[in-house]
Order: structure tokens, then sequence, then C-alpha cells
């Protein structure tokens, strides 16, 4: 699963917030610099920032799955 906002490619709409807030859904496992690799998609969500001078991926895990 990637995460995203249907409703814009431009603005993801995200929020960081701290893993104990009533309002986290997912948690960040890996930080890979550059989006050319990826994650491992069977255990993470994937989100990735490109287009700046520092393009990274995030792999998010699911808090209800821990």
């Amino acid at each position: 699963m990637s995460i995203s906002n249907p409703d814009s490619i431009t603005d993801p709409d995200l929020e960081v917030v701290d893993c104990g807030d009533a309002k986290a859904e997912f948690k960040v496992a890996e930080k890979k610099d550059g989006t050319s690799e990826g994650c491992d998609r069977t255990k993470y969500s994937e989100y990735s920032e490109t287009g700046g001078s520092d393009d990274f991926t995030l792999c998010l895990e699911e808090l209800s799955a821990q």
C-alpha cells in the first residue's frame, strides 16, 4: 500500500504525530535515502518524497499490526 492523498498528487496531507497519539496510524520502520530502493511491500506501506535535494522513501508499519 502506498500512503497518499487521492485528491492531490502534490500535497500528501500527512501529519507527523507521536506514536502514542490517538491519531497515529503508522510508524516509520525504515528510512531509505533516494527512491530507487523500495520497501518490502509484504511488510510495509510506503511513502516517497521526491523533487527536492534529499529524496527519500519511508517504510511504514501499521500501528495496529504490532
